[in-house]
C-alpha cells in the first residue's frame, strides 16, 4: 500500500510540473515550440 501511495504521489508531482513548465513556457515564450 505504501508503494501504490509513493507512485501516486511522484506520478501527481510529475503532472503538475509538467503543466506548470508548459504555462511559463507559453508565457515566456510565444513561439511554435512543443516536444
Amino acid at each position: 500500500m505504501e508503494v501504490l501511495q509513493f507512485e501516486a504521489v511522484m506520478i501527481a508531482l510529475l503532472v503538475v510540473s509538467v503543466l506548470l513548465l508548459r504555462r511559463e513556457r507559453r508565457n515566456h515564450l510565444t513561439s511554435s515550440n512543443t516536444l
